[in-house]
């Protein structure tokens, strides 16, 4: 694995630690089920790509 590559996948991890509030060791299984789905992926120069979810949103229109 890539120095960027690693440095980049612990940046994200970092982060879900942050905002989730887990360890390293969750932190570690989610980011490698998102890579696992295609959710996630670091490539050599370290840059994240991300899978962009879209749902459909329904609106009340009053």
């Amino acid at each position: 694995m890539q120095k960027k590559e690693e440095s980049s996948r612990q940046i994200v991890m970092c982060h879900l630690m942050t905002i989730m509030g887990i360890d390293v060791d969750k932190a570690t299984q989610l980011v490698t089920e998102m890579e696992k789905l295609g959710i996630i992926q670091f490539d050599e120069l370290g840059n994240v790509i991300l899978l962009l979810l879209e749902g459909n949103h329904e609106t009340n229109n009053c």
